[in-house]
C-alpha cells in the first residue's frame, strides 16, 4: 500500500512538471534544437528598467553596495582602528557610519535615476554632459586622489569613464569646486590605456585653492597602477607646503573587482610617508 503511494506521488510530481515545462514552453515560443537547453525565463535577464520607480530601485541597489563597502568593507580597516586608536565609541561612530552611508545611496540614487529618464538628457551634447557632470557623475565625488587603499568607488568610476565620453566634468556648487575627466589611448578593445581625474576646489572666504590630480594608467592581466596628489596654491606660494601624493598598484584576481585584490602602496602625508602591502581574498568569488 505504501509503496502504490509513492510511485502516485512520483507520477504526480512528473505530470506537473512536464505541464509546467510545457507551458513555459508554449507561452515563450521557445524553440528547441536536440541537445540544446530551453531557454526558461528564470534564466534569462532581467528586462531593462523603464520607470522611475524601477531606475530609481537599480540605482540604490549600485550605489549603495560601493558606498557601503567603502564604509564598512576591508578598504575601511586604517579608518576603524584610528577611531578605535582614539578612545571613540565605536558603537555611536558605526551607527553614524551608517546613517551617513544610506543618506547618500539614496541622495547618490536619486540623483543619477532622474537624469536616466526618457527625453531628458538624449542628445548627448556637449551642453548636456556638463550638465549630468554637475547633477550627476555621483562617483567621482567619492574619488581620494591620495588614499592609502584601493577602494570600491575606483571601480565604479573606471565604469563611468569607459561607458561616456571622452572628456567629462560638471561644477559642484554646494561643494565648491569643479572637476574634469579624460580618458586617452586604448589597452585593449574594452578598456582605455589611461585615465584622467583633475578637481579644483576654491573657497573665497579664506581664500585657499587646492588642486587634486589623479592618473590611473590600465595594465594587463586586470592590474593598474594610480598616482594622484593633492595641494594648496596658497601654501606652495609661500613655500610652506609640499604636496601629498600617492602611488599605488593593483592587481585584481577572481570573479569580484572590488574583494579580490592585492596591491601595495606608497604615498605622504603632511610630510610623512607611508608603505603597506594589502590583499583581499574571498575564496567563494572564485
Amino acid at each position: 500500500m505504501k509503496n502504490n503511494l509513492y510511485k502516485a506521488f512520483y507520477t504526480a510530481c512528473l505530470l506537473v512538471i512536464s505541464h509546467t515545462v510545457a507551458w513555459a514552453t508554449t507561452t515563450n515560443s521557445v524553440v528547441s534544437s536536440p541537445g540544446t537547453s530551453l531557454n526558461y525565463p528564470l534564466l534569462q535577464a532581467p528586462p531593462i528598467a523603464q520607470t522611475w520607480p524601477e531606475i530609481m530601485r537599480d540605482e540604490f541597489n549600485t550605489r549603495s553596495a560601493v558606498i557601503f563597502s567603502d564604509t564598512f568593507g576591508w578598504q575601511s580597516t586604517i579608518h576603524w582602528l584610528h577611531e578605535d586608536d582614539q578612545g571613540k565609541d565605536l558603537n555611536v561612530s558605526y551607527a553614524s557610519a551608517f546613517r551617513g552611508a544610506f543618506m547618500r545611496s539614496t541622495r547618490n540614487a536619486l540623483r543619477e535615476s532622474l537624469i536616466q529618464l526618457p527625453g531628458i538628457f538624449d542628445s548627448k551634447s556637449w551642453i548636456e554632459n556638463l550638465l549630468v557632470g554637475t547633477f550627476a557623475r555621483t562617483t567621482e565625488e567619492s574619488i581620494n586622489p591620495v588614499g592609502l587603499t584601493p577602494i570600491a568607488a575606483q571601480t565604479s568610476w573606471l565604469t563611468e569613464m569607459r561607458s561616456n565620453g571622452i572628456l567629462l566634468g560638471g561644477f559642484r556648487p554646494l561643494d565648491g569646486y569643479v572637476w574634469g575627466g579624460f580618458r586617452a589611448g586604448h589597452l585593449n578593445a574594452k578598456d582605455p590605456l589611461i585615465l584622467g581625474l583633475i578637481r579644483c576646489r576654491y573657497d573665497p572666504i579664506l581664500l585657499r585653492s587646492t588642486v587634486d590630480e589623479q592618473l590611473t594608467f590600465m595594465l594587463p592581466r586586470r592590474s593598474m597602477f594610480v598616482v594622484g596628489s593633492s595641494y594648496k596654491l596658497t601654501d606652495m606660494h609661500n613655500g610652506n607646503h609640499e604636496p601629498n601624493w600617492s602611488a599605488t598598484l593593483s592587481h585584481s584576481f577572481g570573479a569580484s573587482a572590488n574583494d579580490d585584490i592585492v596591491f601595495v602602496n606608497v604615498s605622504t602625508n603632511e610630510g610623512v610617508t607611508f608603505a603597506q602591502l594589502g590583499v583581499s581574498w574571498h575564496p567563494h568569488n572564485w
